[in-house]
């Protein structure tokens, strides 16, 4: 599943402090709406008993704008894309929120409609103009377009508004590593595997973020994290070999 929208239909799940320890009258009793027992189905796995139930709450209240959002983040999740911007649509009109505004910028954004998605997102920045999400969207669909200076530029805008972002420290530095600058991107990289040490890709890059920019014992040491946290980690045996071969040559 794609990783935004899983996150999203998570937190209107948590909104609702949906139990799963209920059955029969119980449940009806507690979760007297269909939406509601659609999102305890969903938090359960139940995924017989999700469609059917949003069905019947499309039966109870066709404008409800949640039950519209999330019937969009749900049909985009499962791939069908004209449905899921058909219901995100209902809800923009109902009830234009940032939060709608995003799901339709990465909505676009994923069906290679730079224009539509960086509309939304823009629309997200006008109400909400702090909205880290907003200038990462623009970001990536900069990025998406091969123009990378300026999705760098969004990118360090998202930092400079949440510095603390692994994702956006990841992205900045991946571009900044293709655009040659190795300084700037072994610095983002190396604030990325402080704040989440555990992932094998983010010290391969730092690694070759390192190497790159001269610094070759320090990217050699990040290698050898990286295949301690993934053995199988074939770019990293890769390189591990041709920089070993580099060091005796040189």
């Amino acid at each position: 599943m794609r990783k935004t929208i899983t996150i999203y239909l998570a937190i209107c799940i948590c909104t609702l402090s949906l139990s799963p320890f209920v059955l029969g009258e119980t449940l009806t009793n507690l979760y007297p709406t269909a939406f509601e027992r659609a999102l305890l189905y969903f938090s359960t796995g139940r995924w017989d008993k999700v469609t059917p139930e949003l069905n019947n709450a499309l039966k109870e209240d066709a404008n409800e704008p949640e039950l519209l959002t999330f019937i969009g983040a749900f049909l985009s999740v499962l791939g069908d894309d004209s449905q899921a911007t058909k219901f995100l649509n209902s809800a923009e009109r109902a009830t234009p929120t940032v939060g709608i505004y995003m799901l339709q910028g990465d909505l676009f954004r994923r069906m290679k409609n730079s224009k539509k998605a960086e509309e939304y997102y823009k629309k997200a920045l006008k109400k909400q103009p702090k909205s880290v999400m907003a200038y990462i969207g623009i970001g990536k669909v900069r990025e998406q377009d091969n123009k990378l200076n300026e999705a760098l530029s969004f990118y360090l805008q998202a930092l400079e508004l949440n510095p603390e972002r692994v994702e956006t420290l990841i992205s900045a530095g991946q571009v900044e590593y293709v655009l040659k600058k190795y300084v700037e991107a072994s610095q983002h990289f190396a604030v990325a595997v402080e704040k989440d040490r555990g992932s094998a890709q983010n010290h391969l890059w730092y690694a070759k973020a390192l190497y790159a920019s001269g610094v070759k014992d320090k990217g050699l040491q990040q290698l050898d994290r990286a295949l301690e946290l993934d053995s199988f980690l074939e770019e990293a045996k890769t390189l591990k070999q041709k920089w070993l071969a580099e060091s005796v040559l040189n």
